[in-house]
């Protein structure tokens, strides 16, 4: 079961937002697209706070279905957008497994991180000229040698402006090529970097099995794949795939201040996150999608569609109220987790 369709069932399970959004927006359409008149409520159900953080980071989450007030400049972020795509190819070996190893590495989660923060440029050693790296890499063949040099010596130059942003040391990674495995400390330890002057560690949990303070940062403010099981622990030698790292992106940029400017980091302003409302209509009390899986000609009634329309919005501004309120418990210590 996808993860899509995973929200879906969630979303319709009994699960009731607290305050004002626990009352059901209703907009009642008659006389709908079937031979017999019938009544179609088109509704929407949001999910607890603590679930909704769960679930909408598991939702793809980028500029193209979402709207931001303030995105990065256009000419930092298209010049700098080197994403873990553009060096597939030339650090691994072109089958599907290399694939999946590229996407769960340390120099993936790495090339991940640039390509988030996207205002960072690349630091070149004293006579390298960028223009002929980028000629090399835009005009030669991806299995030649000569394009993997050219996307080697990229990746050093990126991976340089990291370290000198404070964000990755030496040690990280020594070497691209090795695809060697990320475990959740090492992802906490760079995101911590990253984000403990906005967000520092409140020291209100404490994993039995570990001391390290990126990981109980990680914990504390509900990283995904950083939940304490039965025992307390939080596993943080376990590696983790593409997918989840996906995932914890979309976290930080839905939860934390995670636009990187000149002066600092500043919480991303949605102004329009209609996209992400799907999986929340309800027809008659199903799922949105089911119903028009079974009946499609549904959506295509002007009144149907008028009313998912305010539907919709209505269910935008829940959405976005509500993701000011997780911003704030993100601050803030965990009370469900603290130490006793």
């Amino acid at each position: 079961m996808n993860l899509y369709k995973k929200a879906c069932l969630l979303v319709i399970s009994g699960i009731v937002l607290s305050g004002s959004l626990s009352a059901l927006h209703t907009e009642e359409v008659h006389g709908a697209v079937v031979s017999k008149q019938s009544t179609y409520k088109i509704t929407y159900k949001l999910p607890s706070k603590q679930k909704l953080a769960q679930i909408l980071p598991t939702f793809s989450i980028g500029m193209s279905n979402i709207t931001i007030a303030n995105p990065l400049p256009v000419s930092l972020s298209e010049k700098n957008a080197y994403g873990p795509g553009d060096f597939y190819g030339s650090l691994a070996d072109g089958s599907q497994a290399a694939h999946e190893m590229f996407y769960s590495s340390k120099a993936g989660f790495l090339v991940k991180v640039y390509q988030y923060i996207g205002i960072l440029s690349p630091i070149y050693p004293a006579g390298t000229s960028e223009a002929e790296i980028n000629r090399t890499i835009k005009v030669t063949d991806p299995i030649s040698n000569e394009y993997k040099a050219a996307q080697n010596i990229r990746f050093t130059a990126m991976m340089q402006a990291l370290i000198q942003a404070g964000y990755v040391t030496s040690e990280d990674i020594t070497d691209a090529n090795k695809l060697e495995s990320c475990s959740k400390e090492f992802i906490a330890t760079v995101l911590y970097r990253m984000f403990k002057e906005v967000r520092p560690y409140q020291g209100t949990v404490a994993p039995t099995d570990s001391k390290n303070e990126a990981v109980r940062w990680a914990v504390e403010i509900g990283l995904p794949g950083f939940t304490l099981d039965k025992s307390g622990n939080v596993h943080p030698e376990q590696m983790m795939d593409g997918t989840a790292i996906n995932t914890i992106f979309n976290f930080t940029t839905l939860f934390l201040p995670g636009k990187k400017t000149a002066t600092g980091w500043e919480y991303y302003q949605m102004s329009d996150v209609r996209s992400l409302t799907t999986p929340f209509l309800l027809i008659n009390g199903k799922p949105y999608n089911e119903v028009l899986l079974n009946n499609p000609a549904l959506e295509s009634n002007p009144k149907i569609r008028q009313q998912i329309t305010k539907t919709k919005t209505a269910a935008t501004s829940a959405l976005l109220k509500t993701i000011t309120e997780i911003r704030q418990d993100v601050r803030n210590p965990r009370l469900t987790n603290r130490k006793k």
